[in-house]
């Protein structure tokens, strides 16, 4: 289940990123597949619709580019930002 905890991790680093940079919903995530990470975008694609329910990113679009070695990388956030007090008190 490898596939699974880098989801998750991904899903988590995203809700980080997000909360810092004033964003309450994401709504796209474009990320770097390493093509000897030992994952296949299926896979992660997979994961990422079924873990991403309830969070920051339940209705994000996860847009995979292959790259080299075997690190998955967030390259891009999209997403509609937060009402002004709400970020103030994040």
């Amino acid at each position: 289940m490898h596939e699974s905890r880098t989801a998750e991790e991904l899903i988590e680093e995203v809700s980080r990123h997000a909360k810092e940079n004033g964003i309450a919903k994401v709504t796209k995530i474009g990320v770097s597949l390493g093509k000897e990470s030992h994952i296949t975008e299926e896979a992660l694609n997979s994961w990422f619709d079924l873990l991403k329910k309830n969070t920051i990113a339940e209705q994000a679009v996860l847009e995979i580019e292959l790259g080299e070695g075997t690190s998955i990388l967030l390259l891009s956030l999209e997403g509609e930002e937060m009402p002004c007090s709400q970020a103030e008190s994040a």
